[in-house]
């Protein structure tokens, strides 16, 4: 049976700051979604702290109390989150992103396990995505049949579950690689200015290198700031990353990146999709609980023209949202969420 309420309330945490990088995109699309599908969306910020995080939810509770919350958990902070918002049964939580420790997994379980007002989860695989990445670099470096083996560094987030799981598998991959020698990777804490001196410095340590990884697209600018202001040929490299920023998506356009990998720009969005099948009472038990919603897809010169509109916030503003919803779709089998049909 649906829910009985007109118009949910629907409490989006952010967890960065308002105008992040990438987070703004996130927010953005979500707010479309929530417009097509008749939800009232508010947004608090967690300022990429899970200390502030559950300070800001707890002042923001105490004061007002929405139908559903969509938050994504910190490393090392989401038990105290869970129990947080347990203290509101009748307030329905649906995650996004899942960069949980070890212990967490346990502590926390899937939805509907430990927390009974814990509804869905939305996130993707990060390893797979970056293995993604990664083979696109490695190929992208390959087609260009330069002899002899080439070089590979890396420059990941900050420390944390995310960039673990990300910066792993380009170590993986090329170590395998006969025609490729990983070198070194190091950790930018999402700093564009940081990853252009932190590249510069691995350049001069290892000269021979090809491809260079980057846990985002923030930071994969940042090695290009560096290579613009040496006046250094940037297609001498093979460079990519996470998150599919618009400048980002540019560089590959005119060349100076081989890839990005990205289409989580629209989890909110997918979460919005999520709380409506629940206010209808058509998301099935279980449905977005313990496995990936989504895959990451990867955006080179190949196929860059076919993403373009799917980058537009004016595609988005057209989309009939429910068509992707259960309500309206009850003889699919799992969310469409693939952005570019194969």
């Amino acid at each position: 049976m649906p829910v009985l309420f007109a118009a949910p309330k629907v409490l989006f945490v952010s967890p960065s700051h308002a105008g992040d990088p990438f987070f703004q995109y996130v927010e953005q699309y979500a707010r479309i979604a929530s417009e097509d599908l008749g939800l009232e969306l508010e947004v608090i910020y967690g300022d990429g702290n899970r200390l502030l995080q559950l300070q800001q939810l707890e002042s923001y509770l105490k004061q007002q109390q929405p139908h559903y919350i969509v938050v994504q958990p910190y490393s090392g902070g989401a038990k105290a989150l869970m129990d947080l918002l347990a203290g509101y049964p009748q307030l329905k939580v649906i995650t996004f992103e899942r960069i949980l420790l070890a212990s967490e997994e346990m502590s926390i379980g899937v939805p509907g396990q430990h927390y009974s007002n814990w509804i869905a989860e939305i996130y993707f695989d990060n390893a797979r995505a970056s293995l993604a990445l990664s083979k696109a670099l490695l190929e992208a470096c390959r087609s260009q049949a330069k002899a002899g083996r080439h070089d590979v560094i890396g420059l990941n987030g900050a420390h944390g579950f995310e960039s673990e799981e990300r910066g792993r598998m380009i170590v993986e991959l090329s170590r395998h690689d006969p025609d490729y020698r990983f070198q070194q990777l190091v950790y930018s804490q999402w700093q564009r200015d940081l990853a252009a001196r932190q590249s510069q410095q691995l350049l001069r340590r290892y000269p021979k290198t090809s491809v260079i990884w980057a846990a985002s697209d923030w930071i994969a600018l940042g090695v290009l700031d560096m290579l613009n202001e040496q006046a250094t040929e940037s297609a001498s490299y093979c460079i990519g990353g996470f998150d599919w920023l618009p400048e980002g998506i540019a560089a590959i356009q005119n060349g100076q990146l081989s890839a990005s990998v990205g289409g989580h720009y629209m989890m909110g969005a997918w979460a919005m999709v999520a709380v409506y099948d629940h206010w209808q009472g058509a998301l099935p038990a279980g449905k977005l609980a313990g496995s990936p919603a989504f895959a990451l897809e990867v955006i080179s010169s190949d196929n860059v023209q076919q993403y373009l509109p799917l980058l537009q916030p004016d595609y988005w503003q057209n989309f009939d949202f429910r068509s992707l919803t259960f309500r309206h779709q009850p003889e699919q089998s799992h969310y469409a969420f693939q952005l570019l049909a194969k």
